[in-house]
Parts: structure tokens; C-alpha cells; sequence
């Protein structure tokens, strides 16, 4: 048996030999002896990790009452109340534990009046809502209750996906407060605003006017084709079909870029009907070496 409080005179003692040296238990016997000596040089939170090391290793209930003694002298009433609470279950019937039992009862009632309390009220009727303290979750069985609580500072958040975050943060007394925290109801996100249609009207725009320049150099060509033909003298007739060649070839490229752009116009516009992601940019951009309209962005 450990000791059943470090701190008391009628504590007990576990004698360990050598060869137990690298055992569960010697360990969890080392662990306590050097939370019993933190204690003693008022090291208190050292000395509650040593004795919660102690009991992960080989649970006992005497390492439990020596837990909730620290957790008492650290500041954590509600914390120490259920840990005494939990001995008073461990112990109940057993002639024993009798001693510890009577202990764990006159401690946890001690601390009882003094303990604060939160309670988490939520008004949200949405079922996939999820309420977390300082990042742990609190149960749904718990929400509305006033439940002992170590003091300290708390932030409490409500979420649930396609609504808007709610967030509090609350300071707790460390003893006899009582503090109600009342969660509302969420606000949906508002969904993003549609896309500009502007984008796709101008490349349209852009797509008429190369058409338009195609048209015209394309009939530029025909018409200095024709006079090609009549003109009788050799030199200046090879000179007109040149030309007439090179408009040709200028009308072949407006047309090839009205073709493409008409095509991103169409993009654009259908993307324009459909709801956008968040963050959605556009920006508009004229390249200088070639013939048409780019647009950039992200979709």
C-alpha cells in the first residue's frame, strides 16, 4: 500500500528491494517517493505530475488520494473534489479501505461548497453543432447543466460546417463562482456574390472588333486582287498580288483570333454562372505581341 496522503502523519510506507528496481511497480514506487519529496520543497505542480505518472504506471487508490490532496494545495478544487469523489467510489464497502473511504468523503464534501461552476447554455438547434472549451470538446449530455469547473480562463466555440464560428472567452473564479455561458444561435455564411458578367462581355467585344479587322483586310485583299488582274504591267501586277497576299494573311490572323477569343468569351460567360469560390480574381490583360485579348485570373 502507498501512502494515503503524503502530507499526513499517519501515512504509510512501501519498502522495495533492488531486483524490483525495473518494474512497473518500483517505478510507480519511485514516481510517488519523488512526488511525496516535490511536496515537501512545495513544488505542488511537480509533485501532481509525479503522483499522475505514478497511477498511469500501477494505479492505486492511495496514489489517487495523494493526486487529489495536490490538485487541492495547486488551486484546482473541481478537479480535486472528483478525484475524491472517485476514491469515495473505489473505497465504498470495503472494511479495508474504511479509513480511506472516510477520508475521501470528508474532503470531497469540504470542497464541495467552495468549487465554481459553468454552465454552457445553447439556444442553436442544429444537430451537427459542436462545442469545444480551450479545444476540448464538451459532451452534448453536459450542455445547460452547472458542472465544477477549475478556474481559470476558457474559450468557448460553437461550430458546425456552413455557419459562421461563434466565440467567447470567460474567466472563472477559482472558487465559488457560478458562471453561465450562453451559446446562439449560428448565422449561416453568406454565400459569395456571383460573378461579374463584365469580363465576358468585352472579350466579346474583342472578339467582334478582330472579326471586324479580318472582314476588312480580308475584302482590302479581294479588292486589290482584282485590280492585280487588270493591270497590265508585269512589275506593278506582281507588286498588287503581294499585297494582296499579305492582307490575305493578315485577315487569316484577325479571324484565327477572333475564332479563340470568341471561344474564351463563351468560357467566361458560362463560369459567369456559376457560383464562385472564395477569393475569386480576375484581372484583365492585353498582350503586346499578340493579336487578340488574354484575361488572367483565378476561377
Amino acid at each position: 500500500m502507498r501512502l494515503a496522503l503524503a502530507s499526513r502523519p499517519w501515512c504509510y510506507s512501501l519498502r522495495r528491494t533492488r531486483r524490483d528496481a525495473q518494474t512497473p511497480t518500483a517505478k510507480a514506487e519511485a514516481l510517488f517517493e519523488q512526488g511525496k519529496a516535490l511536496m515537501a520543497s512545495g513544488r505542488v505542480p511537480e509533485a501532481c505530475t509525479a503522483f499522475e505518472s505514478s497511477q498511469r504506471i500501477d494505479p492505486a487508490v492511495t496514489t489517487l488520494l495523494n493526486i487529489a490532496d495536490c490538485r487541492e494545495k495547486n488551486g484546482q478544487l473541481a478537479t480535486a473534489w472528483g478525484v475524491f469523489v472517485d476514491v469515495e467510489r473505489q473505497t465504498r464497502g470495503s472494511a479495508n479501505l474504511a479509513p480511506l473511504h472516510d477520508v475521501a468523503v470528508k474532503r470531497s464534501a469540504a470542497l464541495e461548497p467552495r468549487l465554481s461552476k459553468l454552465t454552457i447554455a445553447v439556444a442553436s438547434q442544429l444537430d451537427r453543432i459542436e462545442i469545444t472549451r480551450n479545444d476540448a470538446p464538451v459532451e452534448r449530455d453536459t450542455w445547460s447543466f452547472a458542472l465544477p469547473i477549475d478556474g481559470g480562463r476558457y474559450q468557448i466555440v460553437a461550430q458546425v460546417p456552413g455557419f459562421v464560428a461563434w466565440r467567447s472567452t470567460v474567466d472563472v473564479a477559482r472558487e465559488g463562482a457560478t458562471v453561465v455561458v450562453h451559446v446562439p444561435e449560428l448565422v449561416a455564411v453568406a454565400p459569395p456574390p456571383p460573378r461579374s458578367k463584365m469580363p465576358a462581355i468585352l472579350t466579346g467585344i474583342g472578339a467582334l472588333v478582330l472579326g471586324g479587322a479580318a472582314l476588312g483586310f480580308e475584302r482590302s485583299a479581294r479588292s486589290v486582287y482584282s485590280d492585280a488582274e487588270a493591270e497590265a504591267d508585269n512589275e506593278r501586277q506582281t507588286s498588287r498580288w503581294d499585297s494582296a497576299n499579305r492582307q490575305r494573311h493578315i485577315a487569316q490572323g484577325f479571324g484565327i483570333a477572333a475564332l479563340a477569343t470568341s471561344g474564351v468569351a463563351v468560357i467566361l460567360y458560362l463560369r459567369s454562372t456559376r457560383t464562385p469560390p472564395a477569393h475569386t480574381a480576375m484581372v484583365p490583360v492585353l498582350a503586346r505581341e499578340l493579336t487578340g485579348v488574354a484575361w488572367t485570373g483565378a476561377w
